[in-house]
């Protein structure tokens, strides 16, 4: 579905069509497959890789697509928030910290390996602008459902908002101090 679909699309011009049809695909591609058993999500990521590596997507397929993960990223963030008691979160303030620092001493040993070919400027700015995001909570979650008294859920949202909230917001001062905008 997913190439014949790439094929198609690649060809109009039409953007509305360029945008509904690998929307449809995506949506059908889950149907299909819960209809089967097998599942759904799988079908979807399947469809959508398939679709990349054949199709040609004009920037409103691409526009579409980044709206759509970041409206998908709120609404699954603030349920899952809305969902976890703030308590916990601040029960595990300390879990919180720690994790953030380890995550960013992992991302600085990554970032700064030798022999990646990129410039000091731009590693500076990928160590900084790590940012996680509602997957990871979406995860821990999964996780935590199988490890009664886990905390595993609040820790994982404590360090996503604390990573939104820091690093999120200091990537635009980042690229400004590192002078990356002319760049």
């Amino acid at each position: 579905v997913g190439v014949a679909v790439a094929a198609v699309v690649g060809r109009t011009e039409v953007v509305p069509l360029e945008v509904v049809v690998p929307t449809v695909v995506a949506f059908g591609s889950y149907l299909t497959a819960s209809a089967l058993g097998v599942s759904g999500v799988m079908a979807v990521v399947v469809a959508g890789v398939v679709m990349a590596r054949v199709g040609t997507w004009g920037p409103h397929t691409e526009r579409w697509w980044a709206r759509i993960a970041v409206l998908l990223n709120i609404v699954l963030f603030t349920a899952i928030g809305i969902g976890l008691p703030g308590a916990s979160v601040v029960a595990a303030a300390g879990a919180v910290v720690g994790g953030f620092a380890i995550l960013l001493a992992a991302r600085l040993l990554l970032v700064y390996l030798p022999g990646l070919g990129i410039a000091n400027r731009w590693r500076q700015l990928l160590w900084w602008g790590g940012v996680r995001g509602a997957l990871s909570v979406a995860l821990a979650l999964a996780a935590s459902e199988r490890l009664t008294g886990s905390r595993v859920s609040a820790i994982a949202y404590g360090i996503v908002a604390v990573s939104l909230l820091l690093q999120g917001t200091g990537v635009r001062p980042a690229v400004r101090l590192l002078q990356l905008h002319s760049a």
